[in-house]
């Protein structure tokens, strides 16, 4: 689906720049040796959990963490 919106539209998004942040993404991987081909993957996005605006108009968006078990095929 693709959708555009004309600068005479009223929906259009607000333009402009927010304030400036940093962020610390982290991402750790552990195979597991009693299970070849199983592995362990956790990644923890925003790790410093600092409150940011991807652009203007969007939620704030704050600390995420994912953890995943992956087995791979021989």
């Amino acid at each position: 689906m693709r959708a555009a919106l004309s600068t005479s539209s009223p929906l259009r998004p607000p333009y402009g720049h927010g304030p400036a942040y940093t962020l610390l993404d982290v991402r750790l991987r552990s195979a597991m040796p009693s299970v070849p081909g199983l592995s362990v993957n956790i990644t923890a996005k925003n790790v410093l959990g600092t409150k940011h605006r991807e652009f203007v108009g969007a939620p704030a968006l704050g600390r995420m963490i994912i953890a995943r078990l992956v087995y791979e095929l021989p």
